[in-house]
């Protein structure tokens, strides 16, 4: 996807893409250090997105471990009640 930069607010850049000429525009803004260089008004960039398959199997990974942690200490926490009774 091609976008400009409309203006610079802050930290922030505020971008403006058409996917293609038909649609709508999209206006999103962008923190100004992901850009290689300070970015201007008017400058052009192109926005490609690569699967990162290896992260997303951590990300996954560290979900599964915040689940069972969770589950786990509710599970316990259940089991004290009933032992109190």
């Amino acid at each position: 996807m091609i976008f400009a930069v409309d203006r610079l607010e802050g930290d922030y850049a505020v971008c403006v893409a058409a996917p293609d000429p038909k649609s709508r525009e999209i206006v999103f803004s962008l923190p100004v250090p992901l850009f290689p260089s300070p970015p201007r008004e008017g400058d052009v960039y192109r926005l490609s997105l690569e699967p990162e398959p290896s992260l997303r199997e951590q990300k996954e990974q560290t979900a599964k471990e915040k689940l069972n942690k969770l589950f786990g200490k509710n599970k316990s926490q259940k089991g004290d009640k009933q032992d109190e009774n």
